[in-house]
């Protein structure tokens, strides 16, 4: 999952069925995503997955169900607003770095829509089921998500850094719990050094961040972990170790689906970028 925070967005998020991709109507009257869609194909899963929580309210598993679907819609969304740049040869490595604070407005206010829907049902997840790692993980995902879109002056007001701090610190407590859920095993790492990476002063914190990020490419091979990792590297000032971990999450082993060869790309982008300044 990409994090970034506290950058100039929109502040209000729109209604979810306004971000959401139209569907088809079946013969038989039912609804279906537009075929070979991957947005429209994740906003059919949101769909079902918020309706049943909506139905089904007390009922902790829907809304954890409904907050990782509205997740992973998200994340694809600033996956491929990213992919879009790709064919870009004006960008820089800093370029690459920051892309993600320099999308589309309207990207940024889509994805805003997502992640407060989200919010909502990862707390309600956490309410029922107050032990549940996940549901405190997605919470964490979704508010930094939210941050991101809200912008700083927006972010600052509604104490989003504090809350933010706080639930990663949560979150880093609670990894044992995670572990034996058998969820994926760098997420947490990642998402807690991706916040330090990103959060600006007083929340940042690239040491610990860089350490972070090295425990979740151990913990997982994953090219997201090696992106992130050369990305908290890079911001250091520490640019032949970010290559080499770039490098490294170009030729990872595992694993080899479409999110993870999309990563890939994003790491080619960045090593072709530095190729051509030095």
């Amino acid at each position: 999952m990409a994090v970034g925070l506290l950058v100039v967005g929109c502040t209000s998020a729109p209604a979810l069925e306004e971000v959401l991709l139209p569907e088809q109507s079946t013969k038989q009257g039912a609804a279906r995503a537009v075929p070979n869609d991957p947005i429209a194909e994740v906003d059919h899963r949101v769909r079902l997955a918020v309706e049943r929580a909506d139905e089904e309210p007390e009922n902790g598993p829907s809304q954890l169900a409904a907050a990782r679907a509205l997740a992973a819609a998200a994340d694809l969304r600033l996956l491929v607003g990213q992919l879009q740049c790709v064919s870009d040869a004006d960008l820089t490595v800093d370029d690459w770095v920051d892309l993600e604070d320099d999308l589309p407005a309207a990207l940024k206010s889509g994805v805003h829509g997502l992640v407060s829907a989200g919010l909502h049902y990862a707390e309600r997840a956490a309410i029922h089921m107050p032990s549940n790692a996940e549901a405190l993980y997605l919470s964490a995902f979704h508010l930094s998500l939210v941050a991101w879109a809200e912008g700083p002056a927006a972010a600052v007001l509604r104490g989003r850094g504090p809350d933010l701090a706080k639930r990663m610190r949560t979150l880093g407590e609670q990894t044992d719990g995670w572990q034996a859920a058998g969820l994926d095993p760098s997420a947490p790492w990642r998402l807690r050094g991706r916040f330090l990476d990103r959060a600006p002063w007083p929340y940042g914190d690239a040491k610990e961040a860089i350490r972070l990020l090295q425990v979740a490419t151990e913990r997982s091979h994953a090219p997201i972990n090696y992106l992130f990792h050369g990305d908290a590297l890079w911001s250091a000032g520490r640019q032949a170790d970010a290559v080499d971990a770039w490098r490294r999450g170009e030729t990872a082993a595992a694993p080899t689906d479409n999110e993870a060869n999309a990563r890939r790309d994003l790491i080619r982008a960045r090593l072709a970028a530095f190729g051509s300044r030095y």
